[in-house]
């Protein structure tokens, strides 16, 4: 994708509502990653809890697809910076810290702000893949040999299925 007509699809929806991009990242479809907020006050992204929370968001409609291998990547070294090289955010310092935006109401304890985001297609294991940066790429089903039919013919070879004339 073009990174910067997908911020800008992000901030055609945000920036009526809010007056400004909700995320501070932007995690685009290539893996490349916008500064789009200022860190030095909080976002619109999780109610009630935007004065203590960076948000980061990744391109996509998660109800059909997946996040792509770029942005698994990304995401995991973004965390990772906050996590290992910015103290003066103390509090985002480990990956229990670093959860999805439909885990905030289970983990703020308010069912007010649940959400569905990022989509029912985001897999169970997302965060420990954001964690030990796992990309997703989906492997095809291998498919196992079969046994041939069995045999029931004259014994002289495989015999050959006769369709009718009509």
């Amino acid at each position: 994708g073009n990174w910067q007509k997908e911020v800008d699809v992000i901030g055609n929806l945000h920036i009526p509502r809010f007056g400004g991009i909700g995320y501070r990242f932007i995690i685009c479809s290539n893996g490349l990653v916008a500064y789009v907020g200022d860190l030095s006050h909080g976002g619109s992204a999780v109610a009630k809890h935007n004065d203590t929370i960076f948000s980061a968001c990744m391109v996509g409609d998660f109800t059909r697809i997946l996040p792509t291998d770029a942005q698994i990547h990304s995401a995991h070294d973004l965390a990772d910076w906050f996590i290992n090289n910015m103290p003066q955010y103390p509090l985002i310092s480990s990956w229990d810290s670093v959860i999805g935006h439909k885990d905030a109401a289970t983990i703020y304890n308010d069912p007010t702000i649940a959400t569905a985001c990022p989509g029912s297609s985001w897999p169970v294991d997302m965060r420990d893949r954001l964690k030990n940066n796992i990309p997703y790429t989906p492997v095809p089903p291998v498919s196992s040999p079969t046994d041939p039919p069995p045999h029931s013919g004259s014994g002289t070879g495989p015999e050959v299925p006769t369709v009718p004339i009509t």
